[in-house]
């Protein structure tokens, strides 16, 4: 089905304030990029870079595909569930998320003239949509194409604006690369690849282009490549003579600390070396800064690259971040931030030679593809310094932990407060009550990023095993005549305990 929606939105567009950032630019250059990078990396408007149009383009596109919902839902009865399971799928996905933040951004970018473009963008949408015959299959084939957009089957812009208008991800990079927004680029058959060949993942809120110098194969750049972030893959052949092989040792002495250090930029404040592997083969960390100037323009780059080799080809990947002269400390806060992110994006490399020819054992290929497969790093010698392992629990223990806090409400009314053992009728309703006071609990907690708790097998086993508990030694009231109190009775309990279970048992 043809997505009107878009047809809508790039004949309508939405109009730019003369005074958006971005029009500065014809005016005072260096001003307008100084302001513009700092107030990016400054982390208060991260989305500063971002033009408004296309931000808007977005908002508009998502609109639009939701006033088409209602329609469906007014008009086709028997599609009402479907439609509204659909939109609320749409909502808590990744792409929801950052429509509904879209919508603070751009009024924070509009301003006042904000609510005036929202209601003109509605009445615009509401007509063409109210105007519109739709029929049934039509309304079906809509739901399907929107049930894809909520795994990412939309126009590659507008799927760039919403994940990259999403807070999570803003707050916390790594986390699109995490979930799974993810593309991946292959070097085979580059011209500039100068026979390197390898597989590299990125998050699908970048932008991928073709490298402008003559060694840079390809470049990704954040916010579909407006962002202060960019990461680039340059090759370069190793001068060797005719016949010349390259050892082992020569290997590790090319990437060893010393080496790295005498190989930085020119003019570059080294940080950090470190010498690595990657996929079993040598391979070295470089981090510094640098100041570049163009055209008059001077900018700042905090980078950290990883080198190694393919064959006899030199590979680089950069990890850049942009930014004003004077902002090193703002950059070295972006970058502990990014950091997470770019070593996930170093360990998705996959060497296609190494597959090819053989090189690693069979237990490393297995522990590379499983890694691979399930889009988590496992190549340690690539992990962040300081990184905590995780805690090791076995299901035993799980199981175990998980049961304690269950059962702590129960425990505590039978063995501390009664310290008898309670009639069926009272043990039930306050077994009901423990289940629902967890299944509370439970909906207060959800992070809203998967299904909603619900009523299961785990709540009734909760309520048989506390009312169990609870009843634990209760002797029917006809044998109980004639013989004297036992420890925990209510005759010999305390008052402060007959009076909490009178309350209990609605009796006071």
């Amino acid at each position: 089905m043809v997505t009107f929606f878009l047809a809508v939105v790039l004949c309508a567009p939405l109009a730019v304030p003369s005074d958006e950032p971005h029009s500065e630019a014809t005016s005072t250059p260096t001003v307008t990029f100084a302001k513009a990078y700092a107030i990016a990396i400054q982390g208060k408007q991260p989305l500063y870079l971002y033009p408004t149009q296309e931000l808007a383009n977005a908002y508009a596109f998502v609109f639009g595909q939701h006033l088409q919902l209602q329609s469906i839902n007014e008009d086709f009865l028997n599609l009402t569930d479907e439609a509204y399971s659909t939109r609320l799928a749409f909502e808590k996905s990744a792409l929801g998320k950052g429509f509904i933040h879209l919508e603070t951004v751009l009024s924070d970018r509009f301003g006042e003239d904000w609510p005036a473009i929202k209601s003109k963008l509605q009445t615009q949408l509401a007509t063409v949509t109210g105007s519109r015959l739709v029929t049934k299959q039509e309304a079906v084939d809509f739901l399907s194409e929107v049930q894809a957009r909520t795994k990412g089957t939309l126009p590659i812009e507008m799927r760039a604006a919403l994940l990259s208008a999403n807070p999570l991800y803003m707050a916390n990079p790594k986390r699109e690369f995490q979930d799974g927004w993810i593309q991946t680029f292959q070097t085979h058959g580059h011209g500039k690849s100068k026979g390197a060949r390898l597989s590299f993942s990125y998050p699908m809120s970048w932008r991928a282009a073709e490298g402008q110098l003559p060694n840079v194969v390809h470049k990704f750049v954040s916010q579909d490549g407006h962002g202060p972030e960019m990461v680039t893959i340059a090759t370069k052949n190793l001068p060797l003579s005719p016949g010349e092989i390259i050892t082992d040792q020569d290997r590790q002495d090319l990437f060893s600390t010393a080496v790295l250090q005498e190989t930085i930029p020119e003019k570059a404040t080294l940080i950090a070396t470190q010498a690595t592997q990657l996929e079993a083969s040598p391979a070295g960390i470089v981090e510094y800064t640098m100041v570049h100037e163009r055209l008059g323009i001077r900018f700042l780059t905090h980078a950290w690259t990883i080198r190694f080799l393919c064959e006899n080809t030199l590979v680089e990947i950069m990890f850049g971040i942009r930014g004003p002269v004077g902002y090193e400390t703002e950059l070295a806060q972006r970058m502990d931030m990014y950091k997470p992110l770019f070593y996930l994006m170093a360990n998705s490399i996959v060497l296609t030679d190494k597959w090819t020819a053989g090189q690693p054992s069979s237990h490393f290929q297995d522990e590379l593809m499983s890694a691979v497969a399930s889009e988590k790093p496992s190549l340690q010698s690539l992990q962040p310094p300081n990184d905590k392992s995780p805690l090791i629990a076995t299901p035993i223990v799980v199981f175990a932990l998980a049961c304690g806090i269950v059962l702590t409400p129960t425990l505590t009314i039978r063995y501390i407060i009664e310290r008898r053992p309670l009639d069926r009728k009272t043990a039930s309703w306050l077994a009901v009550g423990i289940v629902v006071l967890i299944h509370a609990t439970a909906i207060a907690l959800d992070d809203g990023e998967g299904d909603a708790p619900r009523i299961g097998v785990g709540d009734v086993l909760v309520f048989l095993v506390s009312r169990w508990i609870m009843t634990r030694g209760c002797i029917p009231a006809a044998t109980i005549s004639g013989r004297a109190p036992l420890e925990g009775d209510a005759s010999s309990a305390p008052q402060g305990h007959m009076a909490f279970r009178r309350f209990l048992r609605g009796s006071g």
